[in-house]
């Protein structure tokens, strides 16, 4: 089976079994080098995601028949979370982190990027940040991604 082949049809088995979780995928790599293959896959929930959880989640893919059926010769599965500094891109991505200070990276006309600011408020179509200069808005489909402000 052609590599992209086979990393959409992991795709989707992961998808189906993260979602059981009450979790969803933001990263997922299939990477093959010489006779192994290495999967990773980032996850998160709405509200974070604890280590228990992400130990449970990697059980279930790694016993998935259908997951192994796709690697029959060997795999490594690495799954974690995404971490702070991971690029959000969606709506889950943001929703999460409301109230937050980060650098919005986009490709509006009307304004600089990267737009610093708090993000205020998100939706599925636009979310809403605050700086000095004002309130701001930017549409999902013109924002690249964010990078949240790691206050110390």
């Amino acid at each position: 089976m052609e590599l992209e082949t086979t990393k959409n049809a992991a795709r989707a088995i992961v998808d189906k079994i993260v979602e059981r979780f009450d979790a969803y995928v933001v990263g997922f790599k299939v990477n093959r080098q010489g006779y192994r293959t290495f999967v990773k896959v980032l996850i998160t929930t709405d509200h974070g995601i604890a280590l228990d959880q992400i130990a449970e989640i990697s059980r279930a893919v790694r016993d998935d028949v259908a997951f192994n059926e796709l690697f029959p010769d060997n795999f490594q599965l690495e799954v974690s979370s995404p971490g702070i500094d991971f690029p959000l891109r969606n709506f889950r991505d943001f929703h999460r982190n409301l109230g937050r200070e980060m650098n919005v990276f986009h490709h509006s006309e009307n304004l600089k990027s990267p737009l610093k600011g708090k993000l205020e408020s998100v939706d599925e179509d636009q979310l809403v940040i605050a700086n000095a200069e004002g309130t701001h808005t930017l549409k999902m489909g013109e924002i690249d991604f964010a990078k949240v402000i790691i206050q110390w």
